[in-house]
């Protein structure tokens, strides 16, 4: 499964590398909505939310912003690390502007992280069954 993420992922973000660029802000809003998903649970929202906003052919788009670290103590977050509210670069589907990447996340080196990663533990599987 984590595979198919990581290839997915891979794929998309090498497809974004032909689609136009336009600077979009991080900014902070009120909560959206009184729980957020966090993987399979639902946790109550009591802080604010971020968002990217940007501009394309003078049609505002704004996308949730799930860049921030926290800390959960029985669904309540007990510290977090707020994204920096600041200016970037994303890339959007020029046939659906709401589907973004961020610019700064094309890098493959996380793919090829990943990629040795999975040969080395291959390899030491193949070489324990081996014995």
């Amino acid at each position: 499964m984590i595979i198919l993420f990581t290839l997915r992922r891979f794929f998309r973000v090498k497809k974004s590398r032909s689609w136009p660029t336009v600077e979009a802000d991080i900014v902070e809003v009120e909560p959206q909505s009184l729980f957020e998903r966090g993987g399979r649970w639902y946790y109550l929202n009591l802080d604010s939310d971020h968002f990217i906003e940007y501009t394309v052919l003078g049609e505002k788009y704004r996308e949730k912003y799930d860049g921030e670290s926290n800390i959960r103590l029985l669904g309540f977050k007990i510290w977090r690390k707020k994204p920096i509210e600041k200016t970037i670069l994303v890339r959007f589907n020029p046939n659906n502007p709401s589907d973004i990447v961020i610019a700064s996340t094309d890098s493959p080196l996380a793919m090829w992280i990943f990629v040795t990663f999975i040969s080395v533990m291959a390899g030491a599987a193949i070489y324990y069954y081996a014995i």
